[in-house]
């Protein structure tokens, strides 16, 4: 009575649950509980049918494969399990020699820490470095435009004694207008080295 009662439960379960649960397990881990549950029995219910077709489809495939009997039904349901074991086996396999492969999620925050230690203190030498740098280019350019403005001032005196001295009205307005736009020259380099002076205090 318990023997067949046992018989009856593992028959049950490796017609009905395992060949299904093995598929799951390889295609389609996603799954919950119970669409896990759901599907081990319409795959194990597709496997019996499967197993079916190929023992005993018509009479010629019957004679060819010795029909449908417990025996048969038995082994056919043993090697497609056992194929599947060993599939579902390899993949185990891979991925944990991938995980072993792959830093642990603790070394890779501990590697992260230490970039991120790291970087910033490159950063900011980098950063010092660049802005000395421009620091030094910015006062170069205003003690060059100081230096334009004295020779546009001199160039100026100049022009203005010329003109006193002058009696040509041509001569005249033409000196006017380089007067002019020395001196509109002048206000540009002024303006630009107050920009200048401006951003250097921002540094």
């Amino acid at each position: 009575m318990i023997l067949s009662f046992i018989r009856i439960i593992l028959g049950v379960a490796f017609a009905l649950f395992i060949p299904g649960y093995l598929i799951v397990r390889l295609f389609f881990e996603e799954f919950n509980d119970l669409e896990k549950i759901a599907f081990s029995i319409v795959f194990s219910i597709m496997t019996d049918i499967a197993i079916a077709i190929f023992l005993g489809y018509n009479e010629a495939q019957a004679l060819r494969t010795g029909g449908l009997t417990f025996f048969n039904i038995v082994k056919a349901e043993a090697v497609i399990l056992l194929i599947l074991c060993a599939v579902l086996w390899i993949k185990i396999y891979l991925n944990r020699k991938q995980k072993i492969k792959s830093p642990q999620p603790e070394e890779k925050k501990e590697n992260d820490i230490r970039e991120k230690k790291d970087e910033p203190e490159v950063d900011i030498t980098e950063k010092k470095n660049k802005e000395k740098n421009l620091q030094k280019k910015l006062r170069k350019y205003i003690s060059t435009n100081k230096s334009l403005i004295k020779k546009y001032n001199s160039s100026i005196i100049k022009k203005n004694i010329k003109l006193r001295k002058t009696k040509k009205p041509e001569l005249n307005v033409k000196l006017k207008k380089e007067i002019k736009f020395i001196k509109e020259r002048i206000n540009k380099i002024i303006k630009e080295n107050q920009e200048i002076e401006s951003r250097l205090k921002k540094l």
